[in-house]
């Protein structure tokens, strides 16, 4: 599966809500991070094909075939997005199980069926995909008595029925308490091993953190993060090092680990490396240029700093 999206551009009048947004998606979960009024809303409508682009192309396809502009798959890539927004309308005088068959029809659910047949199947679809997200028990509840984060389970579903290859998911755990939360995380990391891309806009930051493969930073339209890839994997690691400087001075130490990260002094003399390499393989490296370390703690670097360093937040 490939998601393509090359030099996307979109402007409301004078204003410029994407510049020349490039990305390719594959198979995994992504966050997609940024303040509020960066063009995260624009990139997600034009993905799912509410929204034109001005100019660039999105591309698509389901196998290892050479992905297709979109405006040529029509419905056939629709059928393969599903779509969780951020404040969805779940009409609140449907039963929860009304929904489910309105969302059904809407997407012409089991069409290859017909009569009874059809029926029998997307009466089972519901069945599953209430069970999954664990609203069977309130079927026949309606909608408006749902707590915010049955909510949100209840949206969810309607977002995977059908199925589709790609999953939208605009602030998914908006009005879920702990266990919602905990749940949503198992249950996106199982539909990932289905081989799905899942890509997820949220504030939401230490939760998203446990739980993507890579992310992507925009502001103003424009990626910040873009190195070799436009989405890269949050892999850094921070060592907090205390030097035996009776042996090694802190300068003859950052001069032979230059090449292995950043590197600054704390206020209190430690040795502050951010680097790639996990624990194991720099321990290595520290014994190879005999390093003399009288401690040595470490942290992955996390997705907030990461995104206060990118936006620019003063603290």
């Amino acid at each position: 599966m490939q998601l393509v999206l090359d030099h996307i551009s979109k402007s409301y009048g004078r204003n410029k809500a994407l510049s020349e947004f490039s990305a390719t998606l594959s198979p995994g979960i992504y966050a997609l991070l940024g303040p509020n009024g960066s063009g995260k809303s624009t990139l997600m409508n034009i993905i799912t094909d509410n929204l034109k682009a001005d100019k660039g192309n999105i591309l698509f396809s389901k196998t290892d075939a050479p992905p297709k502009p979109v405006k040529a798959l029509g419905v056939s890539y629709r059928e393969q997005v599903g779509y969780m927004p951020q404040y969805p309308h779940l009409y609140p005088g449907f039963s929860v199980e009304q929904f489910m068959w309105y969302m059904a029809t809407l997407k012409e659910l089991g069409r290859e069926y017909k009569g009874k047949e059809r029926k029998h199947y997307v009466e089972k679809q519901i069945d599953r995909l209430l069970t999954e997200v664990e609203l069977s028990h309130v079927k026949t509840s309606s909608v408006g008595s749902l707590s915010g984060g049955m909510k949100q389970r209840l949206a969810l579903a309607q977002a995977v029925m059908g199925d589709p290859a790609i999953l939208i998911l605009d602030e998914p755990t908006n009005g879920m308490d702990v266990n919602g939360v905990i749940w949503l995380k198992q249950y996106l990391k199982n539909l990932k091993k289905t081989g799905k891309t899942i890509l997820i806009c949220s504030h939401s930051l230490n939760i998203m953190e446990e739980l993507i493969d890579r992310y992507c930073i925009i502001i103003d339209g424009k990626i910040v993060n873009d190195e070799a890839w436009n989405y890269k994997e949050v892999q850094n690691y921070c060592y907090s090092i205390e030097l035996d400087e009776d042996k090694c001075s802190y300068n003859k130490a950052k001069q032979l680990l230059e090449e292995v990260g950043d590197i600054q002094k704390a206020d209190d003399g430690r040795m502050n490396v951010t680097t790639k390499y996990k624990i194991l393989p720099f321990c290595e490296i520290l014994m190879k240029e005999e390093i003399p370390a009288l401690d040595v703690t470490v942290e992955k670097e996390s997705l907030e700093k990461i995104f206060i360093e990118s936006v620019g937040i003063n603290g």
